[in-house]
């Protein structure tokens, strides 16, 4: 026979069984996403939220219902879809992303050289950054340092690496070059010779006075 329940004994049953039945409630409806890619590097985002890069080490768990995927991966254009996740299910997602460009990575010395590309300033050392496919005239320059020049061929979604070493060359001085306004040394030189015809008039009017102050006076007279 089973043993009769009171009152009390039925009460906490009832609470007992209520609370497991909120609880179940309460508890998220969970489904795993699972994300087959060969783009190695590329970043997941759902919703927003960064989950990490392919490959993933782990499925994804997520509420069930609809979810915005991102996968994204330089010198390549996004995957954007929406998903759905069912409970206690996986949702399997297969992506493939398109090269559009490829991705240049220089190292070296000194830091903060110019990048140029096809004659325009691209950033400084070290540098990475995606580049159009194709052929390019890649300069790596800095004040005081030879220059670094190379014909470059860039594939779409490879990873072009370059170590570049700049080595010390100091320019010499600039030669200036004064104009003859400039120089004090030219009005130095007029101002002298001013001086010294200055002087040598004086003398000459003074010798002339001198002379016709000695000179004797000669008297005509005339005879009638």
């Amino acid at each position: 026979m089973l043993p009769t329940m009171t009152n009390g004994s039925r009460f906490i049953l009832i609470l007992i069984i209520a609370a497991m039945t909120i609880g179940a409630r309460k508890r998220p409806r969970m489904g795993k996403l699972v994300i087959n890619s060969l783009n190695k590097g590329a970043e997941v985002f759902v919703d927003g939220k960064r989950y990490g890069t392919i490959p993933l080490r782990r499925p994804i768990r997520l509420k069930s219902g609809k979810h915005t995927l991102r996968v994204s991966l330089m010198g390549h254009s996004d995957f954007l879809d929406t998903v759905r996740i069912r409970r206690k299910r996986k949702t399997r997602v297969d992506v493939s992303l398109v090269a559009t460009a490829g991705i240049l990575v220089i190292e070296g010395m000194p830091d903060g050289a110019e990048v140029l590309i096809d004659g325009r300033i691209q950033g400084q050392l070290p540098f990475r950054d995606v580049i159009d496919p194709g052929r390019h005239e890649l300069e790596v320059r800095a004040l005081d340092h030879s220059s670094y020049t190379e014909n470059m061929f860039v594939e779409a979604g490879e990873e072009t690496r370059l170590r570049v070493r700049l080595s010390y060359a100091p320019r010499p001085p600039p030669v200036v070059v004064e104009e003859w306004y400039e120089n004090q040394w030219v009005w130095f030189g007029t101002a002298g010779v001013v001086l010294t015809a200055a002087i040598v008039t004086a003398v000459v009017i003074g010798s002339d006075d001198s002379s016709s102050a000695t000179r004797p006076k000669i008297a005509i007279e005339t005879i009638r």
